[in-house]
């Protein structure tokens, strides 16, 4: 086997991919014509933005790290948040936002509270710094 790689092998193996590439691209627009009225097309065209939505939602939940109430918290609260406002206004764009809104809310607000709590010790031995003047009374 030659261990040296050419720049015509490099060229011949970027143009392969981009024609591959590209005849891919083209590929849906020729069977356009030939699926036209198809059932097929039709059923797959109602069911794959609801499996699509499901693999990313399962996925996401699987991904969740479960160690402790603070780390799944804000997660399984967009999850709620985003099932309950598709069921009240059935609207995925709203619904999403709304979950995602939730979660990034609750992540944003725990990992402050945690800030606040491994800074509360160091806060408390200098009594006149003025981030210790801000903190509410549960954190002094």
């Amino acid at each position: 086997m030659n261990s040296e790689v050419t720049t015509g092998y490099i060229l011949a193996a970027v143009f392969i991919a981009a024609g591959i590439t590209f005849l891919l691209r083209l590929l849906p627009f020729g069977l356009k014509k030939a699926l036209a009225g198809s059932e097929l097309l039709d059923a797959l065209s109602h069911w794959i933005p609801l499996g699509a939505v499901a693999l990313l939602a399962i996925y996401a939940v699987a991904k969740i790290n479960y160690s402790s109430f603070a780390t799944a918290a804000p997660y399984l609260a967009g999850l709620v948040v985003t099932v309950g406002v598709h069921l009240w206004r059935k609207n995925m764009v709203l619904s999403m936002v709304a979950g995602t809104g939730t979660c990034v809310v609750l992540a944003n607000i725990i990992t402050s509270l945690r800030i606040l709590l491994l800074l509360k010790p160091h806060l408390s031995r200098q009594p006149s710094n003025r981030l210790s003047r801000l903190l509410p009374p549960l954190f002094r």
